[in-house]
């Protein structure tokens, strides 16, 4: 009689079957959620009404985003209804960035949580951290093509805090590729801290300006 050969283990993406699939699929639903909700709440944070609004990701992909409908001029910053926008150019900073900075919560909580991650069944978290890292890279693959939106997350961070736009990409590029060898090689010593002080980076950049 045959020897069966011994089931396949975890791996980077736990996808294997038409319910995996939809566990991992629904995993990066809910980063997508996440990041939107991050720029939802920052934009009520300030009493500021965002809206959705139609763009278009490398320069032909059409999509959509929230957007706080606040215009800067120097440090002076008017909002949708021609009022004087109270956090000034560092709070549209806030908002702009919260959504990658939700990101880089979520990745940080999945990841210092279980550190074993990879070699554990759970494609709802591996979707859900395969999504940060694809869009942070993504974010940073059309700042550095100049192909993003002008509405775009790392474009309108970069202005806003004085920041040259290769490297905020860089910045942003950065977290995604270190969690990214986290979640593959998980015995790293270095990585977790290296990953966090960037994060950290980048939440600073807030008080920088």
């Amino acid at each position: 009689m045959p020897t069966l050969p011994p089931p396949e283990g975890p791996t980077l993406t736990d996808v294997r079957d038409g319910a995996s699939l939809g566990a991992y699929l629904g995993g990066a639903l809910a980063g997508f959620v996440a990041h939107e909700s991050g720029h939802l709440v920052a934009n009520l944070a300030y009493d500021n009404p965002p809206a959705v609004e139609g763009l278009t990701a490398f320069g032909f992909l059409p999509f959509f985003a929230i957007t706080p409908r606040i215009t800067c001029y120097g440090e002076t910053c008017i909002d949708n209804n021609g009022k004087v926008f109270g956090g000034g150019r560092r709070g549209k900073f806030v908002i702009v960035s919260a959504g990658y900075n939700v990101q880089h919560l979520t990745s940080e909580l999945f990841l210092s949580l279980e550190p074993d991650l990879r070699h554990v069944r759970a494609p709802f978290r591996k979707g859900w951290i395969m999504f940060n890292v694809l869009l942070s890279a993504g974010y940073a693959l059309a700042t550095w093509t100049r192909t993003e939106d002008d509405h775009g997350d790392a474009g309108n961070s970069a202005r806003l805090s004085g920041i040259q736009r290769d490297l905020f990409g860089l910045l942003l590029f950065a977290p995604a590729a270190l969690d990214l060898y986290r979640l593959a090689r998980p015995g790293s010593s270095w990585a977790p801290w290296l990953s966090r002080g960037a994060k950290a980076g980048m939440v600073g950049v807030i008080f920088s300006f």
